[in-house]
């Protein structure tokens, strides 16, 4: 576990006009381990250009406070928390992520 990520967690305020914003702040910065896994169909299409694509899977500590609702800031990329799997002997969890916007 080398890597910081940042876990964020999103709260929802009315801006001045009136409307919902949702807003990011930082729940926790956690020791991570970090994988990169490849799919199985790992190209797609999307709006007609071919797309590789590649899960993240951060292995942090077992936390009770983290959720598919939170993102993660690694670097300067955003992933969502697509599934958390939790290990066998209850300690670790991971955390299987999607970059968002790429």
């Amino acid at each position: 576990m080398r890597e910081r990520p940042q876990i964020q967690a999103a709260t929802q305020s009315r801006g001045s006009d009136g409307s919902d914003v949702e807003t990011w702040a930082e729940l926790a910065t956690v020791w991570a381990a970090v994988e990169y896994r490849a799919l199985t169909s790992n190209e797609s299409l999307e709006a007609g250009k071919e797309v590789a694509k590649t899960e993240i899977v951060f292995r942090i500590r077992k936390r009770t406070d983290v959720t598919t609702r939170n993102r993660i800031l690694h670097g300067s990329v955003y992933y969502d928390i697509e599934s958390i799997e939790v290990t066998p002997d209850q300690q670790y969890m991971n955390l299987v992520c999607k970059a968002v916007g790429l």
